[in-house]
């Protein structure tokens, strides 16, 4: 069985919440997408981070695994910094990254389903990324994964 989810390439991201614009345009506003901007101390830079829904179940937005084809968000990301595939599939390109263990998970909520991310964290943000629930505008969090 196929399972589809997001990978998030923060080498990548540049902040221009491209992919929180075409999430909520897909969704008339009420959209799962939300990039967070992290200062590093240590960089003396700031740090961008996209926080994205698990397209599991009925996604806000309408896209269909099944069907094919790349959700709005990713599919509007200038940088290439989300991936979307076939996560139990090692001969796709997000399935590769699960498989060697190069994708680590984001922060979600205890038992719901995880996006990943790969890329260099900076090491004063390692460890430290905020819990979706805390920094996502309630109205943009599903009432189930918030609290």
């Amino acid at each position: 069985m196929s399972r589809y989810g997001f990978i998030v390439d923060v080498d990548r991201c540049f902040g221009c919440y491209a992919c929180a614009l075409a999430c909520r345009a897909a969704t008339g506003g009420d959209g799962r997408a939300w990039v967070l901007q992290l200062e590093s101390r240590e960089e003396g830079r700031p740090f961008w981070i996209p926080y994205v829904c698990t397209q599991v179940g009925d996604p806000v937005c309408g896209f269909d695994a099944a069907r094919g084809g790349t959700p709005p968000c990713a599919r509007t990301c200038p940088s290439g910094a989300l991936m979307y595939g076939d996560m139990g599939d090692p001969s796709s390109p997000v399935g590769r990254l699960i498989s060697e263990g190069r994708a680590r998970p984001l922060p979600s909520a205890p038992g719901s389903p995880v996006a990943h991310y790969v890329g260099r964290v900076p090491r004063d943000l390692e460890g430290s990324l905020p819990d979706p629930a805390s920094v996502i505008p309630r109205r943009f969090i599903p009432v189930s994964a918030g609290t």
